[in-house]
């Protein structure tokens, strides 16, 4: 947990069996079982507290973007197509790269929960609203 971004939730494209926005999600689910007042100690970034309202700060950040990606995928797109169209800035290789994983970690997460369908073609996976 970071004190003003979120952190990336990234997929890869070996291991797209998983769910891990659902996994992040789901973690987020248990460090608000701690105490409001945990003094958190991020990888970077300032230490802090306000526990809750910074958990309830990324849920809302992710559903937002849950609700992007859906309606980008009113046409069927690729992770790569449709990840410069969720971010807001110009993106250099290494953020694209970044931006990819976190794309296809929240198509997955909609596919999974049958939001969205996926089909493969010529070895690109394209996502459309189901």
């Amino acid at each position: 947990m970071l004190p003003t971004i979120t952190s990336n939730v990234a997929l890869h494209v070996n291991n797209d069996d998983k769910d891990a926005l659902d996994e992040y999600l789901a973690s987020m689910t248990r460090l608000g079982q701690l105490p409001e007042d945990t003094l958190v100690l991020p990888s970077h970034g300032r230490v802090f507290t306000g526990l809750y309202k910074r958990i309830a700060a990324i849920n809302h950040s992710h559903d937002k973007q849950l609700e992007k990606v859906h309606a980008l995928c009113r046409d069927p797109g690729s992770a790569w197509d449709l990840s410069p169209k969720l971010f807001s800035r110009p993106l250099d290789d290494f953020n694209r790269i970044m931006a990819f994983g976190e794309t296809l970690a929240h198509l997955e997460y909609l596919h999974n929960r049958g939001k969205l369908a996926k089909e493969m073609r010529n070895g690109t996976c394209y996502y459309a609203q189901a």
